[in-house]
């Protein structure tokens, strides 16, 4: 989940056509963890990246999680309909079902939820995965 990510949230608008995949994936993400069919949601935060003298360079350790704050209260429809039609077709909810577990998933309440869900992992797994960056 980085800077850059949300900051291109900012403009979705509830009658967007186009689908923006990484808000499916978050979507989809917080559908299946409810469903029980999904054991964790782990986001990795990054931060920005920044110019250095051998090109763009990721800060890990630097995250603003106020941003979230910042996003639109508006449920994209082109979202809805991608994962409506997923839980429908591949996880055998009907429709109804399906657009009950999407009420009220705005952008914000969607990156709200993955930063609440970060809460519940490990220390250790974040200690493990930045060694694994060095």
């Amino acid at each position: 989940m980085s800077h850059a990510a949300l900051e291109r949230m900012k403009s979705i608008k509830a009658d967007d056509e186009k689908c923006d995949n990484l808000l499916l994936e978050w979507t989809l993400a917080l559908a299946l963890r409810k469903l029980d069919r999904l054991g964790f949601v782990f986001p990795i935060f990054c931060g920005d990246y920044r110019k250095t003298d051998e090109g763009l360079t990721l800060e890990l350790g630097k995250y603003d999680f106020g941003i979230a704050e910042q996003l639109p209260d508006v449920a994209p429809a082109a979202v809805h309909a991608e994962v409506l039609q997923h839980l429908v077709s591949s996880h055998g909810l009907s429709v109804a079902e399906a657009k009950a577990m999407l009420k009220g998933l705005t952008v914000k309440v969607r990156c709200l939820s993955l930063c609440t869900a970060s809460v519940i992992c490990p220390a250790f797994f974040y200690r493990l995965l930045f060694l694994s960056f060095l």
